[in-house]
């Protein structure tokens, strides 16, 4: 569990770098503030709403949605003052396997999206999509195990469906196999 809470106080674990201390309701100490919300309704659905900001104006905004199943929908997203927005989503149920999925996106609607499948044996799926105002779409795929064997997988998709698509096996001694294709709707 990332988070744990009780009935006067909110503990935040540290799953990152970032150090987080606990804070109690009514009580601000040091430069942090927390905010804590839940909306219940009558099926036992909770909507758990989290922020933590600092003096500088930086928000950290984490969101979980937990049933009575104990499926858990994480979502976190770090603002700053010039708008620049990292958005974190984590998707983990009761086998510990997890989705999780990152946004950057400036004020140019440029956008930097980050997926990654990690399961308990420490497999994981890297998916990075960038996506400009014009429909551009760079895509890009990589399956690393705990070997350090990569394979790389780029695709390039414009708005007429053209695909110009990018592997790479890569392993631990530089050896690399490259290929390219390039198909169209028509399967060409």
């Amino acid at each position: 569990m990332l988070v744990e809470s009780s009935e006067r106080c909110l503990v935040l674990l540290n799953p990152s770098k970032i150090q987080y201390n606990r804070r109690c309701k009514g009580k601000t100490t040091g430069t942090l503030v927390v905010s804590f919300y839940m909306l219940e309704d009558l099926k036992g659905q909770q909507l758990v709403f989290y922020m933590l900001e600092d003096l500088k104006g930086q928000q950290l905004v984490f969101y979980m949605l937990e049933d009575l199943k104990g499926q858990q929908l994480v979502f976190y997203m770090l603002e700053d003052l010039k708008g620049q927005q990292l958005v974190f989503y984590m998707l983990e149920d009761l086998k510990g396997q997890q989705l999780v999925f990152y946004m950057l996106e400036d004020l140019k609607g440029q956008q930097l999206v980050f997926y990654m499948l990690e399961d308990l044996k420490g497999q994981q799926l890297v998916f990075y999509m960038l996506e400009d105002l014009k429909g551009q779409q760079l895509v890009f795929y990589m399956l690393e195990d705990l070997k350090g064997q990569q394979l790389v997988f780029y695709m390039l998709e414009d708005l007429k469906g053209q695909q110009l698509v990018f592997y790479m096996l890569e392993d631990l001694k530089g050896q690399q196999l490259v290929f390219y294709m390039l198909e169209d709707l028509n399967g060409q």
